[in-house]
């Protein structure tokens, strides 16, 4: 079945998607950066800005906690969300923007004050998504697009680690950045679930450097209500009396503002995954499965299939909801290096529509296939991430994936949704509007993942060209094997039809000397041949006879004569 596209909506901002397309490019240069909010401005001095992170009010799951002990300020913020392994619509809006100004212009290192709130080791809710939209990157030092993780590995501790990128130029990076004189902000969102934030600090690497203890004791900076708080807070005053003033009107002001809030999440909702669309649906504009090119490499589905009544199903399209239906997804690795830069899953909506949370999870295992029972679906071993939005027929989204997820030689994407969401399609069949996954790295990616498809598909052919070898050496044995059991028996045959023949031809002479001595003179069935045969032995004994007559007559000649 072929799937007819609809039109796209001239209204929806789309991604054009390219062979050079990475998934951080997909999320960055669409995403629209927040406008400067209404509060307080921390003031860099001596090269440092200190900013306690219960200063600005909670978004989203985070909480203001205090259960920690040794926290500095009032308390800390706590992140109670999902895992968010890739920045998305969601840690968007569930960011923290914090505004400073700079004096002393140049390059700023930042750290933060975390803590690990759950797990059991160091590698547990030890992360949380940074970004520093107004600042510039330095040369020499990592880029930093858009949300970077920043992560500490100390556990049981309050820790001032907030490296990023693990084994960059041999060992974990800073996050720095440059900032000229003016205003700027930071801002901080969830990504591992129980990191717990209590302070943050920038500090100008040319004006002093890193002490731990310096940054513990040091002062929270001093802030100053920024420009647009100051100019709009008469007004809200005066909106705030006359409101007042109206029986009615208080009840008007918040029953409307309640609906316009929730029209408004409602919108962002509907419209968050728009930034995830693909616009390459031409086939001569897709990748080339399974090719690594440029640095881009896309790999085609291995097997799919989907939770249907109990066992796996499939068909041309995958069903998913929010009850019982999962999407599976199995993809090969084998050839793929552990140095992709970033990974995508690209996905397109099927014949039926759909709305709510759609969930990415990395399956337990890869031992499954379609017919077998449902019993044999994998578990969820973690949490790739979350997209929210509307899901409308023909359209093809790219989903981000944490590269570092990838590591085995098969893996296993489940997909499902949220409880309350409106079931889906997705094309599994048709060409290039199936499912993809697609890894972006260098050059070098390629080099390596060529080097690595061509080394197994020589193996392979070495391998299948042994394996003919052997077969063809057995066959040639039981054949020649064959020829000489044939000859064995040709000969065989051929020695005993003699002796049976000279037998035959023994017995017939004796049997036909012991007639003609007999006098019987007999032939056997009217056959001609048998009577002049035995007409000649006849004569033969005749002669022989008459011979041994002869000879008997000459001895007796031969004797003297005694008288």
């Amino acid at each position: 079945m072929k799937l007819k596209l609809p039109a796209m909506k001239s209204t929806i901002q789309q991604l054009k998607l390219g062979v050079s397309l990475t998934a951080t490019l997909v999320f960055q240069s669409l995403v629209s950066q927040p406008a400067l909010a209404d509060s307080d401005v921390f003031l860099e001095s001596n090269g440092l800005v200190v900013i306690e992170a219960e200063s600005m009010p909670v978004v989203g799951q985070w909480e203001l906690r205090s259960e920690v002990a040794g926290f500095k300020g009032t308390g800390y913020l706590h992140w109670t969300g999902p895992i968010r392994l890739a920045p998305n619509a969601a840690v968007d809006r569930d960011a923290i923007t914090y505004h400073f100004k700079i004096e002393n212009a140049g390059n700023y290192e930042f750290r933060f004050r975390s803590y690990i709130a759950g797990g059991d080791s160091a590698l547990d809710s030890n992360d949380s998504w940074v970004r520093f939209p107004t600042g510039e990157n330095i040369d020499g030092e990592l880029e930093l697009d858009g949300w970077t993780k920043a992560f500490q590995n100390q556990f049981g501790q309050w820790s001032w680690g907030a490296n990023t990128e693990d084994h960059v130029n041999g060992g974990s990076s800073q996050l720095r950045q440059y900032f000229s004189a003016g205003v700027h902000y930071l801002q901080i969102s969830g990504r591992s679930t129980d990191h717990a934030v209590d302070r943050m600090i920038l500090f100008n690497a040319d004006l002093q450097g890193f002490a731990a203890s310096i940054m513990d004791n040091a002062p929270e900076s001093d802030r100053v209500p920024s420009e647009n708080q100051s100019e709009n807070s008469s007004e809200e005053e005066s909106g705030n009396n006359e409101a007042a003033e109206s029986g009615d009107g208080e009840t008007e002001q918040s029953g409307n503002g309640e609906t316009e809030e929730n029209n408004d999440s409602e919108a962002a909702a509907n419209e968050s995954n728009n930034n995830l669309i693909v616009d390459w649906l031409a086939t001569e504009e897709a990748p080339e499965p399974n090719v690594c090119q440029s640095g881009v490499l896309s790999l085609a589905l291995s097997k799919q299939a989907y939770v249907s009544g109990g066992t796996l199903s499939d068909p041309g399209e995958l069903r998913v909801d929010g009850v019982s239906r999962t999407a599976l997804l199995g993809f090969s690795l084998q050839d793929v290096p552990p140095t992709a830069a970033s990974a995508h899953l690209e996905m397109t909506v099927g014949e039926d529509n759909g709305h709510g949370i759609l969930m990415l999870g990395l399956g337990s295992h890869n031992d499954w296939q379609a017919g077998q029972s449902a019993d044999n679906v994998p578990d969820v071993s973690a949490l790739i991430n979350e997209f929210a939005g509307v899901w409308e027929s023909g359209n093809r989204h790219a989903l981000p994936i944490d590269p570092s997820l990838l590591n085995d030689e098969t893996v296993s994407i489940l997909l499902s949704m949220q409880a309350g969401a409106n079931d889906m399609s997705i094309v599994a069949d048709y060409d290039s509007l199936a499912p993809t996954l697609v890894l972006n790295g260098d050059n070098a990616f390629c080099d390596q993942y060529n080097a690595n498809r061509s080394a197994r598909e020589a193996a392979s052919e070495s391998s299948t060209q042994t394996e003919n070898t052997t077969t063809n050496s057995e066959a040639t044995e039981t054949e020649v094997g064959t020829e000489a059991d044939t000859e064995n028996e040709v000969g065989t045959e051929t020695e005993a039809e003699t002796t049976a023949e000279t037998g035959s031809v023994e017995e017939t002479t004796d049997a036909s000397v012991s007639e003609a001595s007999n006098g019987s003179g007999a032939s056997s069935d009217n056959d001609s041949g048998s009577g002049a045969l035995t007409l000649f032995s006849g004569v033969l004994l005749f002669l022989l006879v008459l011979l041994k007559r002869s000879n008997a007559i000459r001895e007796n000649l031969r004797k003297p004569l005694y008288y």
